[in-house]
């Protein structure tokens, strides 16, 4: 779930509806309160909960091997 303050992808209606900017969220819940960072429209939307997927990481050098995970934001595109 999405805090205030925190940067969020998002169509903007006024500026960009066919792709997504940065918007801010103003006010968090059900329908959340956002601003778009490039034209300043504010509106309330539902923000969509973002997958994340794991990776593995294998770090090898020297003859050391180091295993490690790393959390990524889906997007479907796979």
């Amino acid at each position: 779930m999405s805090e205030s303050g925190d940067p969020v992808g998002l169509p903007c209606p006024a500026c960009s509806p066919g792709e997504e900017t940065v918007h801010e969220v103003l006010r968090p819940g059900g329908q959340a309160t956002v601003r778009c960072t490039d034209c300043d429209h504010t509106y309330k939307t539902e923000i969509p909960e973002e997958e994340t997927v794991e990776l593995t990481i294998v770090v090898s050098q020297d003859g050391d091997r180091q295993l490690d995970g790393l959390f990524l934001r889906y997007l479907g595109l796979v």
